[in-house]
């Protein structure tokens, strides 16, 4: 078992405050590429906690964005220690963080993340012990596959957004992580349809956003799911 030190845990939270609040201020600029009446976060939100409070930009919510990353950086590293797994894991969960964010805000998965989020996970699973190129690829096409196939079948129920989306957690999980990666995310959108339409009363055909639940599924799936 790697040695944990507290006092790197908590300086990991630290920097799970920050790239909270990162993600708080980018969000709502990078939704503005799609729709370019989306309101501008103000640059007061890029300090922790204070931020949102003081310029009252959806404290609530930015708040609690910065302190699930604080503690999804400090877990990751309880779980993995100091190896090269961390920051890799830590990049991922942030930008898995930023994507849910925006769909949760805008309904909106971007191409502009999760493309080239892809690219950047492929080149790094050399890097990632027990994981690699050929696996990283791999779950990438099996991802990018399935969701295909559930995008027809769900005539219009999940978007490409989504299947790109898929395509990113195969990127990150490899094969056969990525099956454990998006069964998490099915099963907690199951959860999520049934909330819509037990307890919000929603309609069928109104749309629920779909990424935040895959988004969370891969993050879990970095606790639980080897390598």
């Amino acid at each position: 078992m790697p040695a944990h030190s507290p006092l790197v845990a908590a300086a990991l939270a630290v920097l799970g405050l920050v790239v909270g609040s990162l993600i708080a201020y980018a969000g709502p600029r990078f939704s503005r590429m799609r729709i370019p009446e989306a309101p501008v976060s103000p640059a007061g939100v890029l300090v922790p906690v204070a931020g949102p409070l003081i310029w009252r930009w959806r404290p609530f919510t930015t708040i609690g964005l910065e302190i699930l990353t604080a503690a999804l950086f400090a877990g990751l590293y309880l779980h993995y220690g100091p190896s090269a797994r961390l920051p890799i894991a830590a990049a991922a969960t942030a930008l898995l963080l930023l994507i849910a964010s925006i769909d949760i805000e805008h309904r909106l998965v971007l191409n502009f993340l999760s493309l080239p989020g892809t690219i950047a996970m492929l080149a790094l699973s050399p890097l990632w012990p027990g994981l690699g190129l050929e696996s990283a690829a791999l779950g990438a096409v099996g991802g990018l596959l399935i969701f295909l196939v559930l995008q027809v079948i769900g005539r219009g129920a999940l978007g490409a957004g989504d299947t790109k989306l898929a395509l990113l957690i195969g990127a990150m999980r490899g094969m056969p992580g990525v099956l454990n990666a998006l069964f998490f995310g099915v099963v907690l959108g199951g959860v999520g349809a049934l909330v819509y339409l037990i307890v919000l009363r929603r309609g069928r055909k109104e749309y629920m956003p779909y990424g935040p639940y895959l988004a969370a599924g891969a993050i879990i799936s970095f606790f639980f799911v080897s390598p």
